[in-house]
């Protein structure tokens, strides 16, 4: 009888079979992993197998529509607050601050908005990454016949959700923290010392 990290490899290697469309991964008795003749099955061999994939391929597509809002809504709801932070700062700085007492505010904006900005381009990547393996998913779920049939049901294959607008809307938002880093470090340059 095998021991329970042989089975729990066993059960992760017919998980990694059903979703990878390869071949079983042999294991041996002696514990030993050997993985023999990785290549792609040309079709699943058996109607459960294909059943799994199926199943799997649904649960995907749920959960990357699910996490596609999800990742959205907060990143809005934090770029709605950080940008009027942002601005209210950079407001006060210019009123009330002095030249040297600005420096630390400004260090700590500029840092904030260029990371910032890197999580707007990582998002907007995101955001074109999930559309292609939703397009995918689409594609295989799609019955063959509805692929090649009339072109009403062309957009079924389609990704669900807005990858391009995610995509352009995530590289606006990083050009809007390009501009505000811009007037963070045009404080360093301005010679007003505040008005009280």
């Amino acid at each position: 009888m095998l021991n329970l990290p042989k089975k729990a490899i066993l059960i992760t290697l017919k998980v990694f079979d059903i979703i990878g469309n390869y071949e079983e991964i042999q294991i041996s008795r002696t514990s030993n992993v050997k993985a023999h003749h990785l290549r792609p099955m040309s079709s699943a061999t058996n109607p459960k197998d294909d059943e799994s994939l199926k199943w799997l391929q649904r649960k995907q597509f749920d959960e990357i529509c699910l996490q596609f809002r999800n990742t959205w809504d907060l990143y809005l709801k934090f770029y709605t607050v950080f940008l009027t932070f942002n601005i209210t700062a950079l407001g006060l700085t210019i009123q009330f601050m002095s030249g040297v007492n600005r420096v630390p505010v400004i260090v700590v904006f500029l840092l904030q908005n260029v990371l910032s900005m890197i999580t707007a381009i990582r998002i907007s990547q995101f955001s074109r990454k999930m559309a292609i393996r939703l397009e995918r998913i689409c594609r295989n779920l799609m019955p063959e016949a509805l692929q090649s049939a009339r072109v009403e049901f062309r957009h079924l294959m389609d990704s669900p959700i807005p990858g391009e607008l995610g995509y352009w809307g995530g590289i606006a938002n990083a050009i809007a923290h390009v501009l505000m880093i811009v007037c963070w470090i045009s404080l360093f340059f301005l010679k007003s010392d505040g008005i009280r």
